[in-house]
């Protein structure tokens, strides 16, 4: 039986970003301004985020889809989601904005993010909303 999964060619995928319509260009400038007003704002968020992108990607999540676990992928096909950049800034501002008013350091940020979403923040029933936006 052939190899569903060559090796070749597998570490040669590009990251890209794509765009569509008038309206997509309207959509990033509006992005672009939000994050920035966010990043300039919310006390130790900038640093909150690049800490847990780096845990992330450390643990191969910082990529909403990424289809094959190339470990695994001998015994059957493994599908494995992680957090996109975006999603990771909403949810850490969405907390930081809400309750982060008296964290006094970065490492008390990153602490109290995390043990809100692991364990109190019920994604089942519960959204994040953020200066108007649901994600």
């Amino acid at each position: 039986m052939a190899d569903e999964f060559p090796d070749e060619g597998v570490d040669q995928f590009q990251k890209v970003d794509v765009t569509i319509g008038e309206e997509g260009k309207q959509d990033s400038k509006r992005a672009l301004g939000f994050v920035t007003n966010l990043l300039a704002t919310i006390n130790h968020l900038k640093s909150a985020v690049l800490v847990m992108k780096k845990i992330l990607s450390a643990n191969n999540l910082n990529v909403p889809f990424t289809g094959i676990n190339k470990i695994e992928r001998k015994m059957h096909c493994v599908i494995i989601g992680g957090l996109s950049s975006y999603s990771l800034l909403m949810m850490c501002s969405a907390y930081l904005s809400t309750y982060g008013t008296r964290i006094g350091s970065v490492g008390e940020a990153l602490m109290h993010i995390l043990d809100f979403y692991a364990h109190r923040f019920n994604n089942t029933f519960y959204g994040i909303y953020h200066n108007g936006l649901i994600t």
